[in-house]
């Protein structure tokens, strides 16, 4: 259980760390035509209320990727990345008592297609001092590189030979969003079995309305979950879900509701959460506040007690203003594709806050607890293979920030040229070519599904170069 609780937490942490950069005039040094240096704020360690005297520390490539992640006493994760900051080897060890030290328990490997994404992922584990193979997963994507089929495979120390275990298929629409995923298991002789199955539907604005998982034993229906939700101008403003179960009578049930309040500026200012029991009701109010720059940094949850509303949770988010969205590098997400986001604030997390009350109607019955995140400024290789060389072209990008589509304007170009997106990591994202009509060239692009963070933009002519900064919020 400790072991999953701060491998759970780890994992928040990396995924949220976040770096910061000054001034980009300032920052940007050309060591040569194809390397510069960018100084990034970056976490170092994160200090917990309930071990204040083991820290997770974290170490840092080059480029920025964290190569390591360690508790003493609990866990570290020793990661090896490759060129693209593409993670290539990730190692887990926990905390042996007997040697008080870190024994090695799991090693992970992850491959690659020709376009980086993902193609396996396989685990070997540490058993009395010998290594074996343990699972492994293949992935294979659609022409549109979508994520078609996963099947995973299961090894077998006695035999010494891999076998086919689990198999999940991924279906779209028209609108290439994930519609119907199938998941089926394998019996030893190679039989196949529906396990499960999840629906999605969407309504014109491609938001999403219906979400229904099955679970299904010896090809029959025995446990559901399901979630309606309902938008107004594209806010979801109402989810409601139901449960099945061969348990209580084989129908669907309500169980869950919960109602999404916004502000003047579309912000997130309550969620009223209900529990059915023949009518609804209602057991609990989140209420959210925000800065002036827009970050939520303050979220209370009430519930009723002794006929009142009262407190009994408060987080709040304590930031550093000094640096801000458009000096954050970006988190890369995992090769599993989770998302590496925590956080959303806009500004530098200094202390996270959470305070319980046992006793709601007592203000004397707080317990308050206070996470502290320690940054210190790092050298990170940008590597880029066009030069910046500025030379006088009117090159303009705007909407910047931008979160959904972003105009790139060149004036004054006669040839044609080619138009280069990175991201922090100096990873390719997009590439264009462009041919200028009177002198001018107008393109679009949509980075709405590009994730948060800073990304260089670059045009070259065959005699040129310039590069610009566009943030994606």
């Amino acid at each position: 259980m400790k072991k999953k609780y701060f491998f759970v937490l780890g994992l928040v942490i990396v995924l949220t760390q976040t770096a910061f950069s000054q001034d980009m005039n300032e920052k940007i040094k050309i060591d040569n035509p194809s390397k510069n240096i960018i100084q990034l704020m970056a976490v170092d360690s994160v200090t917990y209320y309930f071990m204040p005297s083991e820290p997770t520390l974290y170490e840092y490539d080059q480029r920025g990727n964290v190569t390591l992640e360690k508790v003493f006493g609990f866990y570290k994760y020793e990661n090896v990345f490759n060129d693209d900051s593409l993670l290539i080897t990730s190692r887990y060890y926990l905390w042996d008592y007997d040697s008080i030290d870190f024994k090695l328990h799991e090693i992970m490997d992850f491959t690659y297609n020709e376009n980086n994404i993902i193609s396996q992922y396989q685990m070997n584990i540490n058993i009395d001092n010998v290594w074996y193979p343990n699972t492994k997963t293949n992935y294979t994507y659609d022409i549109n590189g979508k994520l078609s089929l996963e099947t995973t495979y299961f090894y077998d120390i006695d035999s010494s030979d891999w076998f086919l275990s689990r198999r999940t298929e991924y279906i779209y629409n028209t609108n290439d969003l994930l519609s119907l995923s199938n998941t089926y298991i394998y019996e030893y002789d190679g039989s196949e079995t529906l396990e499960s199955k999840t629906e999605y539907t969407y309504d014109q604005n491609n938001n999403k309305t219906l979400m229904q998982f099955e679970s299904y034993s010896l090809g029959t229906l025995s446990y559901g979950l399901r979630s309606n939700y309902t938008y107004d101008n594209n806010l979801l403003i109402e989810e409601v879900m139901e449960s099945y179960s061969t348990y209580t009578g084989s129908v669907w049930n309500f169980t869950n509701k919960q109602e999404y309040f916004y502000n003047t500026n579309n912000r997130l200012e309550s969620v009223k959460y209900y529990l059915y029991n023949n009518i609804w009701n209602l057991h609990n109010i989140d209420s959210m506040f925000y800065d002036n720059y827009f970050n939520q940094v303050h979220v209370k949850t009430y519930m009723y007690y002794d006929e009142e509303w009262l407190c009994r949770l408060r987080n709040e988010k304590i930031l550093d203003y000094n640096y801000t969205q458009e000096q954050v590098l970006n988190p890369k997400k995992s090769p599993l594709n989770e998302e590496r986001y925590f956080d959303n604030s806009t500004h530098m997390l200094r202390k996270l806050v959470i305070a319980h009350n046992s006793n709601p109607s007592s203000q004397t019955t707080w317990t308050i607890d206070t996470n502290t995140y320690h940054y210190s400024l790092k050298n990170i290789t940008l590597s880029l293979p066009d030069n910046f060389v500025y030379d006088g072209y009117d090159f303009v990008v705007y909407p910047n920030p931008s979160n959904e589509d972003s105009y790139i304007i060149l004036n004054g170009v006669e040839s044609q040229i080619q138009i280069s997106v990175y991201d922090i990591h100096s990873k390719l994202i997009l590439r264009l070519v462009e041919k200028p009509i009177n002198g001018r060239v107008e393109t679009k692009i949509d980075v709405s599904n590009l994730s948060k963070g800073v990304y260089m933009i670059n045009f070259k002519d065959g005699k040129y170069s310039q590069t610009k900064k566009l943030i994606v919020n």
